[in-house]
């Protein structure tokens, strides 16, 4: 099943917007420890975009798209707010995001930033359960 949701990016919006993905998560019978895994990453994801990528424009929307099935959670958070300075990375050591996540016994998370067309970026979170 797929939903859609979206809010502006202030904390308020983001914090309704949280509420009703955990409810769908529940209502779909994801497993607590899933649940738990998505609503970290997504929590995470939204609050980088209310906090930088669209701190001047907290009108804008950001829009997320949830997918469960029978062996997997499928979540994409786009915005149009600003990227990184320059696209770059800070300096330091990038994390590898292709391999197995710590303190996941089964599945990945892979976060893309993805300033495409209409500068549009992604976190993605896939976990099979």
């Amino acid at each position: 099943m797929t939903y859609q949701f979206s809010c502006r990016a202030t904390e308020i919006e983001v914090r309704d917007l949280m509420r009703r993905l955990v409810d769908v998560l529940r209502e779909e019978k994801v497993g607590e420890d899933v649940q738990s895994s998505v609503t970290i990453a997504v929590t995470e994801g939204l609050n980088n975009i209310v906090e930088h990528a669209l701190i001047a424009r907290p009108q804008e929307i950001i829009d997320l798209a949830l997918s469960v099935d029978a062996v997997q959670v499928f979540v994409l958070l786009q915005d149009g707010g600003d990227a990184m300075p320059g696209c770059q990375a800070p300096v330091g050591h990038p994390a590898d995001l292709f391999c197995r996540a710590h303190g996941f016994t089964r599945g990945w998370v892979r976060l893309d930033n993805d300033p495409g067309v209409g500068r549009s970026h992604r976190l993605q979170q896939v976990k099979r359960y």
